[in-house]
């Protein structure tokens, strides 16, 4: 079941994993792996990086 996160004053969510969850803030927020210039119009994809581990446990359907 998720919880429930405090990462700042003003930001909360709520997950599986305190740990990967403030590993991913911290990769995000403080470390700016994801700091770059974008193009005026920029054309942005999100796959979802964590897809892989969701369908490990998805059921399989026969037929």
């Amino acid at each position: 079941m998720a919880k429930l996160i405090e990462l700042t004053d003003d930001l909360q969510v709520h997950s599986h994993s305190l740990m990967e969850t403030r590993s991913m803030y911290d990769e995000i927020f403080n470390e700016g792996c994801y700091d770059m210039e974008l193009p005026d119009c920029p054309f942005i994809v999100d796959v979802g990086g964590n897809i892989g581990g969701r369908l490990r446990k998805a059921p399989v359907r026969a037929g």
